[in-house]
């Protein structure tokens, strides 16, 4: 289909997509650098976010940088594997509270460096195990409560930081004792109430500052005598909380106690943020059911 509208900012983009008589094949989107929230909201409750997407598959992204939440708490669910994704560096929230469960293994995210929240709430569960994520320092619940599963043990996680709630409440009961987390600060809660039950003993988790809930209500049961926990503040908190854990306690011996605190991540912001998909976890489910 012809291209009869070329948008140079986000604002008219999104008016564009607001109008329903406009197909999508027919914008050019070639010169817009910032998609976020683009899609925010078009869950189909009304005319003003009633929107079918054919033809948003031919949308020329090459030149976009930031996708956090474009399509957050909506209800997409269209193939847009052929996109060039080459520059993208923000994918924080991207298909959160969705539907969105299509094959996207090709991209290019060599240059994203936040994937927070990227499936978290959604139906996602395809392969990614081809991603280059070797610049990515934010994966935080980017598979929380989904039902991925799949294998992602050759991941290059080397500089990632923050990897809480990450499989909080998915299926996800994968290898990934290949994992590099040398760099990372932050696990809270990483397992938490999923089936999760593979080695870990191999893992370098000596700047790990927050493992509290990690575990807790899981399934894993595997010895972790090898790790040291040097970066640790204070004992971690619930830890092993109603799991399946039996082995020993005595890598929590490897402690140093501070008395300071110099490492949070924005850890408020983020527990709000997680309490308020928590307490909207039923909606969402419910709606992403529907699609």
């Amino acid at each position: 289909m012809k291209k009869l509208y070329q948008p140079k900012k986000k604002y008219h983009l999104k008016k564009l997509c607001y109008n329903p008589s406009i197909h999508l094949s027919e914008i050019d989107t070639s010169l817009i650098t910032d998609m976020s929230g683009l899609f925010e909201g078009f869950d189909g409750n009304d005319e003003a976010t009633s929107r079918d997407f054919e033809g948003i598959e031919t949308w020329d992204v090459s030149n976009v940088k930031n996708m956090a939440n474009m399509f957050s708490q909506s209800n997409f669910n269209h193939p847009i594997q052929s996109w060039n994704t080459g520059k993208v560096k923000n994918m924080a929230g991207m298909f959160s509270c969705t539907p969105f469960n299509q094959p996207i293994d090709s991209w290019n995210v060599g240059n994203v460096e936040n994937m927070c929240y990227l499936f978290a709430y959604s139906n996602f569960n395809q392969p990614l195990h081809s991603w280059d994520v070797s610049k990515v320092k934010f994966m935080d619940a980017m598979f929380s409560n989904t039902p991925f599963n799949q294998n992602i043990n050759h991941w290059n996680i080397g500089e990632v930081l923050d990897l809480s709630f990450m499989f909080e409440d998915s299926d996800f009961n994968q290898c990934l004792d290949l994992w590099n987390t040398s760099n990372v600060r932050d696990m809270y809660a990483m397992f938490r109430n999923s089936p999760f039950n593979q080695p870990l003993h191999s893992w370098d988790v000596s700047n790990v500052e927050n493992m509290d809930e990690m575990f807790a209500f899981s399934k894993f049961n595997h010895p972790l005598n090898l790790w040291k926990l040097t970066a640790m503040r204070e004992k971690p908190k619930d830890i092993f909380l109603d799991s399946d854990f039996q082995g020993s306690l005595d890598f929590l011996s490897t402690i140093t106690l501070h008395q300071e605190k110099i490492y949070t991540l924005k850890k408020e912001w983020k527990n709000k943020l997680n309490t308020f998909m928590w307490k909207n976890r039923k909606k969402f489910i419910v709606k992403n059911l529907k699609h």
